[in-house]
C-alpha cells in the first residue's frame, strides 16, 4: 500500500493477460497450459523463457531481475503451442553450438537441473519432465557415465557417429561414410553434426563389429584417454589385456575392450563441472594412498566405493574421479606397509 513494491510502467505481454485470465476465471484464447496446475505451468514459462535465450546468444547473466517477465513470455510463445511446439524449440536449441558432452545442463540452461533435481518429486511438473525425457532418449547418445532427468544410464539404447567411432577406434570420417553406405545415417553434408547425428545402436552392431580394427597399444591408450604410465598399470593388474596373443604384431588390442572397461566405472556416476574439494583422479588417489589403481577399480565394481564422478569437460579414464574420503574407508590401507602404486 505504501508503493514501495511498484516499478516502472511496461508492456502488457501476453503471459500477463492470460495469468490475469487464469486468476480471474474469465475468456483467453485456448492455451495448451489451461488444463496445468497454473504454478507449475508459470515457472515452465519461464524456464523455457530463460533456455531459449541461447538461441538468441544471450548469456544468462545478462538477466536482470527486471527480466524475468520477458522469459516468462518467451517461454509462453512456445508452450501455449503445445508439446510439438515445446520439442521443435528443444530441437532448434540442438543446433546451436554445443555437444550432448558438454552435458544437459549446458543444452537447456536452468531448465534440466531444475526438472530434473528441484522439482523430480513434484507431480505437477510431470508433464515437462516426460516431454524433455522422451525427447533426450530418442536424439542423445546417451550411455554410462550419464543421466536421465537425474537418473544414471546403464546401457547404452543410442550411438552418435562420435560415440560410436571412439567406441570402435575408427576415425569418424571414414565410420561416417560406412554408415551412410549403410543408409543409416545420411551423408555429411546432408545430416546432423557427427555427435547428433544418432542410430540405433544394437541394430548397427553388425556393421559396426565390421568396422572395428585392431589396434595398437599407443592408440589404445589414447582410445580410452589415459597416460601410458596410467594404461600400463592397468595391463600389469590384468584390468587389460591384449585380444590377439602375437610377439610379431603391434596391433593386438581391440578397443571395444577400453570401452567396456570405461563403462563398467561410469554406471552411476555423477556428472561433475569441475572436481570440487575432495574429487580426485583413480590414479591421483591411489599415489595418496600408495595403492595400485586396481584396488580402487575393484572397490568401485563390487560396490565399497559408490560416489564416482564423470567430469564432464574430459572423456575416457581421464573424465573418471572418485571422492578420496571414500578411498580411503573403503580400503584402509596399513600405513606401515609399503606398496608400489
Amino acid at each position: 500500500m505504501s508503493g514501495s513494491l511498484d516499478g516502472n510502467p511496461r508492456k502488457l505481454f501476453d503471459f500477463d493477460q492470460w495469468i490475469e485470465a487464469r486468476l480471474a476465471g474469465t475468456e483467453f484464447p485456448a492455451s495448451w497450459l489451461d488444463g496445468h496446475p497454473l504454478h507449475a505451468a508459470s515457472n515452465f514459462c519461464h524456464l523455457l523463457g530463460a533456455a531459449r535465450l541461447r538461441l538468441e546468444d544471450i548469456p544468462q547473466s545478462r538477466i536482470a531481475p527486471e527480466d524475468r517477465p520477458v522469459l516468462y513470455e518467451m517461454g509462453f510463445q512456445v508452450a501455449r503451442h503445445g508439446e510439438d511446439a515445446i520439442r521443435d524449440t528443444f530441437v532448434e536449441l540442438q543446433r546451436k553450438p554445443g555437444s550432448p558432452h558438454d552435458g544437459p545442463k549446458a543444452i537447456f540452461p536452468k531448465l534440466y537441473e531444475r526438472l530434473a533435481y528441484d522439482y523430480k518429486d513434484h507431480p505437477d511438473y510431470a508433464p515437462y519432465q516426460n516431454i524433455l525425457r522422451e525427447h533426450m532418449a530418442t536424439t542423445w547418445p546417451l550411455g554410462p557415465g550419464d543421466e536421465l532427468l537425474g537418473q544414471p544410464v546403464t546401457e547404452r539404447r543410442l550411438h552418435s557417429v562420435r560415440t560410436a567411432a571412439q567406441a570402435i577406434g575408427i576415425d569418424q570420417r571414414r565410420l561416417r561414410k560406412a554408415l551412410a553406405a549403410a543408409q543409416i545415417v545420411p551423408e555429411a553434408d546432408k545430416g546432423k553434426p557427427d555427435a547428433w547425428e544418432v542410430f540405433d545402436a544394437i541394430a548397427a552392431q553388425p556393421i559396426l563389429a565390421s568396422l572395428t580394427e585392431l589396434i595398437t597399444a599407443k592408440d589404445m591408450a589414447v582410445a580410452i584417454n589415459a597416460t601410458r604410465s596410467q594404461f600400463n598399470l592397468l595391463v600389469e593388474d590384468g584390468v587389460l589385456a591384449p585380444d590377439l596373443d602375437a610377439t610379431d604384431v603391434k596391433a593386438v588390442w581391440h578397443p571395444a575392450q577400453g570401452q567396456r572397461f570405461l563403462d563398467s566405472l561410469l554406471i552411476g556416476a555423477q556428472q561433475l563441472r569441475q572436481a570440487q574439494h575432495g574429487w580426485e583422479h583413480i590414479s591421483k588417489s591411489a599415489q595418496r594412498l600408495k595403492v595400485r589403481p586396481i584396488e580402487i577399480i575393484e572397490a568401485i565394481r563390487d560396490g565399497r566405493i559408490t560416489r564416482v564422478g564423470n567430469r564432464m569437460e574430459w572423456e575416457g579414464y581421464a573424465a573418471i574421479y572418485v571422492y578420496h574420503d571414500d578411498v580411503v574407508s573403503a580400503l584402509r590401507p596399513d600405513p606401515s606397509v609399503s606398496r608400489i602404486w
